[in-house]
């Protein structure tokens, strides 16, 4: 009666222990995926934020076109006659700083922020486009968050299979008993962690 029961928990040892390698599987297997879209976010925050900066610096030229040409009327070099000419230049100059102002803008938190009429750089001639790089942030930001919880999830149930390798090789059935138990409470952990972190990440 007691080989029975005894291979009875051996059974259960081996059923769970597939349940549960399998759960680690697909844990990794999101984990995976989910860092590697968190690579990209960090990625594409980066080149959001050099777009941003290459968009300051050509904002300061045309700041620095502006406060030469106000420097040349206000201290009388303008030649009687170019009064005209150089005041149509630092309307352009004026316009161009506030269109890279607009554009950083947009590049900075992104096109679904902003009203349509806010809308000032483009992507292949398309507006309405820009991913943030606050977004990306924001996105990099949640992903490594799941990939906390995956790693959690990892760490438990490797620990869950390893209680169920032990509790197979032992010989006595309480000590078969207990560690079907621990591996079960593991496994259920990472498990709950592994939900947690998908539903973190396919939110993003």
């Amino acid at each position: 009666m007691s080989e029975t029961k005894e291979g009875n928990t051996e059974l259960r040892l081996g059923l769970f222990i597939a349940i549960f390698a399998a759960a680690l599987a697909i844990s990794d297997l999101f984990a995976g995926k989910f860092g590697d879209d968190e690579i990209i976010s960090h990625n594409e925050q980066t080149k959001s934020y050099n777009w941003y900066m290459s968009k300051s610096i050509k904002q300061g030229m045309e700041e620095g076109h502006l406060n030469i040409l106000r420097s040349m009327v206000a201290g009388g070099m303008v030649e009687a006659g170019h009064e005209a000419a150089v005041d149509s230049l630092m309307d352009i100059a004026r316009a161009e700083i506030k269109r890279y102002g607009k554009e950083k803008k947009e590049i900075l938190v992104g096109s679904s922020k902003l009203d349509t009429t806010e809308w000032a750089q483009d992507i292949n001639g398309k507006m309405g486009l820009i991913v943030g790089a606050n977004e990306w942030a924001e996105e990099a930001e949640k992903l490594g968050a799941s990939g906390d919880k995956f790693d959690l999830a990892s760490l438990f149930l490797q620990l869950c299979l390893v209680m169920g390798a032990v509790g197979l090789v032992i010989s006595s059935d309480q000590l078969k008993h207990l560690f079907f138990w621990v591996m079960t409470v593991f496994g259920v952990i990472g498990v709950y962690f592994t939900v947690t972190a998908y539903l973190i990440a396919s939110a993003v």
